[in-house]
């Protein structure tokens, strides 16, 4: 039986499926091709969208998947890690990945916005929380035909959670506490330790960079950002009268004994 290569099937049976007659496929191939090799190499374009027998060459037939192939392989990586991880759990972590409302012009516009402004000012908050949960599953996920990997999960049921500001030099305030993080925490942070330690614009630590979470988009932090500036123009006037006064009080010291 003589062997095609899968280029030479694919030409041969997209004529074929023209409709082209089987001598003009010979003559412009040179080569004879039974009617049943083509037959089946139609059958298996149609099919699988290949006209060879390997499943790695097969297209994808039938309804998309919710999910590409990229998001499918970081699924598999997180039910791996933790295999007695929850469906929710799962849910909320892909959810995070594949967000349908995230927006490509806004996250172009958003960029646009910070490019201009020097590294060096911006300061970014965001929580992070880790969980001990207190429940477990008994049963672990895993592929078809392999082992679970063994997870023991903590009963304590404790979450800590850490907000942190991290600005180009590093970590410039954080605040650790239990719990979930509320509005509280996000002011009490702004107020305590953030906010004292940045300056006015231009100067470093002087743009705030917040996500949207409505957490940090209360009135009372926005009053409290905007307290923040006007001390620090407050301060920056007075120390500016300060090193008037200090000049006087010189000049009239040296008239005084008689070095002007």
């Amino acid at each position: 039986m003589p062997t095609y290569s899968p280029d030479f099937k694919l030409l041969a049976t997209r004529m074929w499926i023209q409709q082209v007659p089987l001598q003009v496929i010979h003559t412009a191939l040179q080569k004879k091709i039974s009617k049943s090799s083509l037959n089946t190499w139609a059958q298996l374009l149609r099919t699988t969208g290949s006209v060879t027998r390997n499943k790695l060459t097969y297209a994808k037939q039938g309804r998309r998947y919710r999910f590409s192939d990229e998001q499918l392989a970081v699924m598999k990586d997180i039910v791996t890690n933790d295999p007695s991880i929850f469906i929710d759990e799962l849910q909320l972590k892909m959810e995070n990945i594949t967000d349908p409302h995230q927006s490509a012009e806004d996250r172009a516009d958003y960029v646009a916005k910070i490019a201009g402004i020097p590294p060096e000012c911006l300061v970014f908050i965001d929580a992070s929380s880790i969980e001990f949960k207190d429940t477990f599953q008994k049963h672990g996920l895993a592929k078809r035909g392999q082992q679970t990997k063994q997870e023991v999960r903590s009963q304590e049921g404790l979450r800590w959670t850490i907000l942190p500001a991290v600005a180009e030099c590093g970590m410039i305030a954080a605040m650790v506490f239990k719990g979930s993080v509320e509005h509280v925490h996000v002011e009490q942070f702004l107020k305590r330790d953030l906010l004292p330690v940045m300056n006015e614009y231009p100067e470093p630590y002087s743009v705030l960079v917040m996500d949207n979470a409505h957490i940090h988009h209360t009135d009372l932090i926005e009053a409290m950002c905007h307290e923040a500036v006007m001390k620090q123009k407050i301060q920056h006037e007075q120390v500016w009268e300060t090193m008037i006064v200090f000049f006087q009080i010189q000049v009239m010291q040296m008239i005084t004994i008689g070095l002007i």
